[in-house]
């Protein structure tokens, strides 16, 4: 609250007084006691309305009132005007004592009230009272005021409170509206999504799943998937460990990638999927989170187109080949056969002359045949018979291998073939191989096998060929080697499968072991043909050849024949 200029100033010192007495001797002995107190009398006046025209012109500390003055304006009239207008004290000094006149002076509030005659202390007493008081009540007016100034601070800023608050309230309403609609937009797509969409935390385990994943694992529902793989690394084929740490390597960014997941009833199925590692403010990763789609059909039929635009290739190149392997082998089978037939005749000649020879060596002594000393070459001389022998033999039997693979006759293939015949015929044909070779063979026969339409030798040589490669896989007789025949139920086809605990092969290799002349085992003699020779057989009776390998896994070699029908004995 802002003062009146009227207001004493509290920092003058000697406090001002102004005397208010219509008697000047009285006036004169009053100013004469309040300046012997070290109080400084500012003026005598003799008037209310002088009174009033002083305090305005000059606000004392203290106002000394008497209350019958001359003129319009007693005492009271004039300590009304001051009360009303300034906060002046005022001490009354009157010879009155009525009743009326004490209560007229008690609505102005005096500070004191003096009856005359009085004593010197009194007044004395009367006028720091006063003076005290009315210090006091101005520090209370100022803290009042102090006290209004910050209430109305802190009203207005609790009114900018509260409005922000209001503000906020209806801020964070509107923005859990939009959230309540943005998650339900996320739910709804979410369900109803034909896309597959999954949670998985950092041990594969499947923390959420829509329908369409649900279903595309081959469960009813979510809470099924989660009782048949309850806090396991997720289903039993998850993206692999090596996926999500490609996607973790790239922090907040989506990753593509194809996988594969094995379903409920162990079916594999092929997926492309988008997916991102989630974390938290502190960088610990939470979980993945992605879309997936089931590209199984599409990537069998890619497969397959594949599969099919391969064989027309390996066809042709087969027509090809053996159209040229007819030839070759015509053209090396004439020359090879006139040095098997004459190694013979010069291996006997040799036995003839080498007494001579010799005779002739002790009387003259060693001497040159060709580059080398006699005495060396008559010890090299039968390896090199032996050498051509076993040479022009190898290479009569490669001939012969080039000519059953160029073979495009298949009208021997009317024969009542028993499998089980055919496979205890290689076995007694490679029994020597297999008894150097391990100590751990097992043959199990199928029962009541169909008989089947083809050539038993042929297929004999297909079972020779499969056992040779499993004996020659093994890397110590410990290994075994594991035969065995049967017939598929539902589709009434004959298998004979044999397995070993081999070496075992990668992709790479296990997709060319029936390519013309690709062999591993060429250091030993191997030519190879012996597999792709196998695998025409057995194209030639309808059947297929695959193989199933990991390296140090050992080797599994399957072969399914169809049978077209059954010969009934009587």
């Amino acid at each position: 609250m802002e003062e009146n200029a009227a207001t004493p100033d509290k920092s003058r010192s000697p406090q001002h007084i102004l005397i208010v007495e219509d008697e000047p001797i009285v006036a004169l002995d009053e100013k004469k006691q309040v300046e012997s107190f070290g109080y400084k009398v500012l003026n005598i006046v003799t008037t209310g309305e002088e009174a009033v025209a002083e305090i305005e012109k000059a606000p004392p500390d203290l106002v000394l009132m008497d209350i019958n003055l001359e003129g319009k304006m007693d005492g009271i009239e004039v300590a009304e005007t001051l009360k009303d207008k300034h906060n002046i004290p005022v001490v009354f000094i009157t010879a009155h004592s009525e009743v009326d006149t004490l209560q007229r002076a008690k609505i102005t509030a005096p500070y004191a009230y003096l009856i005359k005659p009085y004593r010197e202390k009194d007044l004395k007493v009367a006028i720091e009272i006063a003076l005290y008081k009315s210090k006091m009540e101005s520090q209370l007016r100022q803290y009042r005021d102090h006290l209004e100034e910050l209430v109305k601070e802190r009203t207005l800023e609790l009114k900018k409170a509260n409005l922000d608050l209001q503000k906020e309230i209806g801020d964070r309403k509107a923005a859990e509206k939009e959230l309540r609609k943005s998650r339900e937009n996320y739910r709804n797509l979410f369900e109803n999504n034909p896309v597959g969409m999954y949670r998985i935390s950092p041990g594969n385990h499947i923390l959420m799943a829509n329908p369409a994943f649900v279903q595309m694992l081959g469960f009813s529902s979510f809470p099924e998937l989660e009782k048949k793989h309850p806090g396991k690394e997720g289903l039993a084929a998850a993206p692999p460990r090596s996926v999500f740490k490609e996607i973790i390597d790239e922090k907040g960014e989506v990753k593509e990638y194809e996988t594969c997941w094995t379903v409920k009833d162990d079916r594999v199925i092929f997926t492309r999927e988008n997916a991102k590692a989630i974390y938290d403010k502190k960088g610990t990763l939470l979980y993945y989170e992605g879309m997936i789609e089931n590209i199984t059909e599409k990537k069998e039929t890619e497969e397959q187109g594949k599969l099919q635009e391969q064989q027309l290739i390996q066809a042709d190149k087969m027509v090809a080949l053996g159209t040229l392997v007819s030839g070759v082998a015509h053209e090396i089978n004439n020359p090879n056969n006139f040095v098997m037939l004459n190694i013979p005749v010069l291996h006997q000649t040799w036995k003839s002359v080498e007494p001579i020879v010799e005779e002739y060596c002790r009387e003259n002594g060693d001497f040159y045949i060709g580059q080398l000393m006699y005495s060396e070459m008559k010890e090299s001389i039968p390896d090199l018979f032996s050498g051509i022998k076993e040479g022009a033999s190898r290479i009569k039997n490669i001939v012969r291998e080039l000519k059953d693979f160029a073979r495009q006759d298949t009208s021997e293939l009317n024969q009542s073939v028993d499998i089980n015949l055919v496979v205890k015929s290689a076995i007694t044909l490679t029994s020597n191989l297999i008894k150097k070779s391990t100590r751990n063979f097992v043959v199990r026969y199928g029962e009541n096998i169909p008989l089947l339409k083809g050539n038993f030798q042929r297929l004999e040589q297909v079972v020779i060929n499969l056992i040779q490669n499993s004996c020659q896989a093994l890397m110590d007789e410990g290994k075994g080697v594991f035969v065995s025949t049967g017939c598929h139920e539902a589709s009434g086809e004959v298998f004979i499968k044999i397995k070993d605990e081999g070496i075992g092969m990668n992709r790479n290799i296990r997709n060319k072991i029936t390519d013309p002349f690709f062999t591993t085992k060429r250091d030993i003699g191997g030519t190879g043909l012996g597999l792709s020779v196998s695998s025409k057989i057995v194209n030639n009776h309808g059947g297929t050849l695959y193989f199933k390998s990991e390296p140090g896994q050992g080797t599994e070699a399957s072969v399914v024949l169809p049978v077209e029908y059954e010969i009934k004995e009587e």
